[in-house]
């Protein structure tokens, strides 16, 4: 494995050279930058034996979200407002069951309502 990952880097300094000789210095950049990080897990796993959890997807869609909200919903919120909501949109990702908990407990519906979507015409 380590010797297809050393290949794999050589590979890709080629591919790197390449287009910086051909005059497309951005998409060099741009592989030589992720060339740095692309084999870290694969380093990790062979080094240590241990299969770590890929979270990145999450991260990043979390960090997505907050971003989307505050800038489209919270132009003129305050600083506090905008912590408030980044606080909920963080429960409301990574702990969706404690989040519903907690609004069933602050709308106290206890069980007497029921919402239903008929849909749209």
């Amino acid at each position: 494995m380590n010797e297809k990952i050393k290949s794999c880097e050589m590979e890709m300094t080629a591919l790197t050279e390449y287009l910086q000789q051909k005059g497309h210095g951005q998409a060099a950049t741009y592989i030589s930058n992720a060339q740095n990080n692309l084999f870290t897990y694969l380093r990790y796993w062979m080094k240590t034996g241990v299969v770590t959890p890929k979270v990145t997807s999450r991260l990043e869609r979390l960090m997505r979200e907050i971003n989307r909200r505050i800038k489209k919903f919270a132009f003129n919120w305050s600083e506090k407002g905008c912590a408030k909501i980044t606080r909920i949109i963080i429960k409301l990702i990574c702990d969706p069951k404690s989040w519903e908990n907690h609004w069933d407990k602050k709308m106290k519906f206890g069980g007497n309502i029921k919402l239903s979507f008929c849909g749209i015409s």
